[in-house]
C-alpha cells in the first residue's frame, strides 16, 4: 500500500515537473519580468493584475521543475486576497505609485497570459486595470476609500520599528556635528599626521543584535564591553533615517541622548535596522573612573555580566555626582574640576 501511494505521489511529481517546465516557456517573459506593461508605452491597453505573493508562489514552483525536486506542487490558485481590505477594494493606492513601487506589491501580466493563467489556476479575485495617459493606474475594482488604505500604511510604519535580534551599528565619533564623522581625513603637517592616524586606529566600529524593545543602557552596556568606557562617562547621538528628518528643522543636527532617554527603547527612540548610533568619550584625568581594559571581542554581550556592569556602573555614577556636587550626567561631563583622558589601548578595537 504504501509503495504503491509512493509511486502515485512520483507520477503526479512527474506530471507536474512537465507542466511547470512547459510554463516557463509560455511565460517566459512573465518569469523573467521582461516587457511587463509599462504607462509610457501602453497607455489605455487593458492588463490585469496577480499578486506579488502568488508570483513569488508560481515562480519558486517552476524552478522547483527545473531542479528536478522529487515532490513538487503548483499552487492550487491564484490567491489575490493579499490585495483586498474588507470592503472588497484595493489595499494599496496604485494611482500615485511609480513602477518600481507597484512591483513590490503586485504584477501587471497582459490579458492573453490572464487568458492561460486563470484556465491554470482559479482566481479568488479578478483585477483588470490600464494605464491612464497621465500614466496612472486605473482598476477595477477601485483603492478602497474607507481609510483602509491609511490605516495599512501606518501599519507598515510601524512594523519597520518592531523587530528581533537585528544589527545595529555603533561608532565612535570626534564630536556633535551635522553628521558624527569617524576619523579626521588627514592633516598637512607630519606631526599632525601622526596624530590623526593614531586617533583614527583608536575609534571604534562595531555591530551587534539589538531588539526594538532593548534600551539605551543596553547599547551604552556593549559600548562599555567592548571599549571599556563606562555608561556614565559616554555621549551618544542617534544618526538614523527617522532623527535626520526630525533633525532637518533644528538645523541637521542628529539626536543626542540624555539621562531621560536612558531607559527608553530602541522603538521609542525610532531606531531601525541598519541605523548608527555614534558615541564620544568624555574626558576624564582619574583612570580609576574607567575600565583599564577593553571587553571580550565578542559582538554579542552575556545579558547577564550586563546587568550586573550596570548595577554598578550606576552605584559609582551616583557616587560621582556626590563628589562633584552635580545632578546630572551633563552637569558631571562639564564640570570644571573633571578633565579627562580615557586611556584605550590600540589595536584593540575591530575596523
Amino acid at each position: 500500500m504504501i509503495r504503491f501511494y509512493l509511486t502515485a505521489m512520483l507520477e503526479e511529481s512527474e506530471r507536474n515537473c512537465e507542466s511547470g517546465r512547459l510554463q516557463k516557456k509560455q511565460f517566459w517573459n512573465l518569469f523573467s519580468e521582461r516587457k511587463r506593461p509599462h504607462p509610457a508605452r501602453d497607455p489605455g491597453t487593458k492588463v490585469y493584475v496577480i499578486s506579488r505573493d502568488f508570483y513569488h508562489l508560481w515562480k519558486s514552483y517552476v524552478r522547483s521543475c527545473e531542479r528536478g525536486n522529487l515532490v513538487v506542487n503548483p499552487p492550487e490558485r491564484l490567491e489575490n486576497a493579499s490585495l483586498f481590505c474588507p470592503h472588497d477594494h484595493l489595499l494599496f493606492p496604485v494611482m500615485v505609485l511609480e513602477p518600481h513601487e507597484l512591483s513590490e506589491h503586485l504584477v501587471l501580466v497582459w490579458e492573453e497570459e490572464w487568458v492561460t493563467l486563470k484556465e491554470l489556476y482559479p482566481p479568488d479575485h479578478v483585477i483588470s486595470a490600464f494605464y491612464s495617459d497621465a500614466g496612472c493606474l486605473m482598476t477595477e475594482p477601485a483603492v478602497c476609500d474607507n481609510g483602509c488604505v491609511e490605516l495599512r500604511l501606518a501599519k507598515d510604519y510601524e512594523e519597520q520599528f518592531s523587530y528581533e535580534h537585528q544589527i545595529i551599528h555603533v561608532r565612535q565619533s570626534l564630536g556633535p556635528r551635522k553628521k558624527p564623522r569617524l576619523s579626521s581625513r588627514g592633516a598637512s603637517s607630519g606631526g599632525g599626521a601622526s596624530n590623526v592616524a593614531s586617533n583614527s586606529q583608536r575609534l571604534v566600529r562595531a555591530s551587534c543584535t539589538f531588539s526594538s524593545t532593548d534600551t539605551i543602557r543596553e547599547v551604552q552596556n556593549f559600548i562599555a564591553e567592548r571599549t571599556g568606557i563606562w555608561p556614565m562617562l559616554q555621549t551618544l547621538w542617534v544618526c538614523g533615517e527617522e532623527q535626520q528628518k526630525a533633525g532637518e528643522a533644528d538645523g541637521g543636527e542628529p539626536l543626542q541622548l540624555t539621562d531621560d532617554h536612558r531607559a527608553m527603547t530602541l522603538n521609542a527612540l525610532r531606531v531601525r535596522p541598519g541605523d548608527t548610533i555614534y558615541f564620544r568619550a568624555a574626558r576624564c584625568a582619574h583612570p580609576c573612573w574607567c575600565h583599564s581594559q577593553v571587553g571580550p571581542h565578542s559582538l554579542v554581550m552575556d545579558r547577564g555580566m550586563a546587568r550586573k556592569a550596570e548595577e554598578t556602573h550606576r552605584f559609582e555614577e551616583c557616587l560621582l555626582r556626590a563628589l562633584l556636587g552635580v545632578t546630572s550626567t551633563e552637569e558631571m561631563l562639564m564640570s570644571d574640576e573633571m578633565i579627562i583622558t580615557v586611556e584605550m589601548p590600540p589595536g584593540r578595537f575591530i575596523s
